[in-house]
């Protein structure tokens, strides 16, 4: 990631060089130039090893899609609704097989299918009809495994399987990412990144997130002290 093309040109040559050492070559048809903010001169161009890079409105990176528009996980949050879409149409064939429905449903959705949702859970930060999306399914995929109508309170059926809500789920990896930041060595990219930030007041998406987060949650406020 660079702030001007220039930069990421010199990042770019010297990713060549380094890999040229190692005997190793980047293939270009594989490697995409996406620009995030601001805008980039006609005619410019990126090259890597002599060859020209292609540039693209999106990219998955690291199991993650971004893209240039204004929502940056856009893509990622119609993923995750699909994927919890296709979860509950699996599991609604698999409580018609000879077993125990409530232990089958209750186990396959939180071992196989929540870990998928939940990726990088850390830093993506989804927007409020993401969250309704992956709520609504796993309320329905709970009715189905207790096998109950549409009026039963949806407290009542997340009660009865033990699943924590998504949001609980956010809260907790986002926290600890949170916390972990704290206590990461300063020469790590990301503690440099979470000073920088602090240091210029910088507002981000995530860092919105997580003051949400500690309001909602009363990490804000002092400890009780007991004397």
């Amino acid at each position: 990631m660079a702030e001007t093309p220039h930069d990421l040109q010199s990042l770019l040559d010297i990713c060549a060089a380094e890999m040229k050492g190692l005997g190793f070559r980047f293939n270009a048809q594989k490697t995409t130039v996406v620009q995030l903010a601001g805008k980039m001169a006609e005619g410019t161009a990126l090259r890597l090893e002599e060859e020209v890079l292609q540039t693209a409105s999106s990219v998955k990176y690291l199991g993650v899609s971004l893209c240039s528009g204004v929502d940056l996980f856009g893509l990622r949050e119609d993923r995750v609704g699909k994927t919890a879409l296709r979860a509950q149409c699996i599991l609604r064939r698999r409580c018609l097989w000879g077993c125990n429905r409530y232990v089958m449903i209750r186990d396959l959705l939180k071992l196989v299918h929540v870990p998928d949702m939940t990726f990088a859970n850390a830093v993506v930060c989804l927007s409020a009809r993401g969250h309704d999306v992956l709520e609504r399914q796993q309320r329905e995929v709970g009715r189905i495994a207790v096998g109950c109508h549409g009026r039963v309170a949806n407290e009542a059926v997340q009660g009865d399987l033990g699943w924590s809500s998504f949001a609980a789920r956010e809260a907790s990896s986002k926290l600890a990412f949170y916390n972990r930041l704290f206590n990461m060595h300063r020469d790590r990219w990301a503690r440099r990144v979470f000073e920088y930030l602090s240091a210029t007041c910088l507002r981000t998406q995530w860092t919105r997130r997580i003051y949400h987060l500690e309001q909602k949650f009363g990490l804000t406020q002092d400890p009780i002290r007991v004397h």
